[in-house]
């Protein structure tokens, strides 16, 4: 059995270890209040009895960091998707028309590929005559003509290749814009950047592409992608 020596200095008791414990809990008690135990000489704090240690710790153990309910984690995550998504809208759109028209444009080139040197040998007679008649050094036509009557393999290589870059740029920004697959969004931009892909407006891939990589690699929008 035990007596207390409360703050007014007065004396409560006896009462048992279980009686203490509530005090304890209760926070009327705390580790320097005097307690007398049966068969000691002298009052001792409380905090020097082993049997009460556990209580006091756990009324002096602060409180874990209180976390959100799910649904305010759940809202707070769906609002950065949200915000991530808006920042990426303009580009990835922009990007994906670029890719679409060099799609569109590669895709006519590669028709036209079978046509081979004939073809574009009969364009270029077309306007020979007024480039000679303009001053141009006839050695500077020539290299010109030798680059229109390329044959038709490399017609072929160059329209196929053209177009695999121009479907990698559309699939990418496709990628970008769904918050999907930021490697395959990555390997859009970088594809966009690649000079004179399909003839559609090169210099405008530049840009897109430093502006969507600028996007992606941030990291409050590149925790939404996979």
């Amino acid at each position: 059995m035990y007596r207390i020596r409360g703050g007014d200095g007065l004396e409560y008791g006896p009462i048992d270890a279980d009686k203490i414990a509530q005090w304890i809990r209760e926070r009327r008690l705390e580790r320097t209040s005097l307690v007398f135990k049966e068969g000691e000489t002298e009052w001792r704090a409380l905090g020097t009895y082993p049997e009460f240690s556990g209580c006091l710790l756990a009324i002096e153990t602060p409180p874990p960091l209180m976390q959100g309910a799910p649904g305010q984690v759940a809202k707070s995550s769906e609002g950065g998707r949200a915000e991530a998504r808006a920042a990426v809208e303009i580009p990835a759109v922009l990007l994906a028309v670029y890719g679409g028209l060099s799609l569109l444009a590669d895709f006519l080139k590669l028709l036209f590929a079978g046509v081979g040197s004939e073809w574009n040998s009969t364009w270029f007679q077309s306007g020979y005559t007024s480039v000679n008649t303009q001053g141009i050094p006839p050695e500077v036509a020539k290299f010109m003509q030798s680059l229109m009557n390329m044959p038709k393999g490399l017609n072929y290589a160059d329209s196929i290749l053209s177009l695999a870059i121009a479907a990698m740029v559309l699939w990418g920004a496709i990628e970008m814009k769904r918050l999907g697959s930021r490697s395959m969004a990555i390997a859009g931009a970088v594809f966009a950047m690649i000079p004179c892909i399909g003839g559609c407006c090169c210099c405008i891939g530049i840009p897109l592409g430093i502006w969507a990589l600028t996007l992606l690699t941030r990291p409050s929008i590149a925790r939404h992608y996979r």
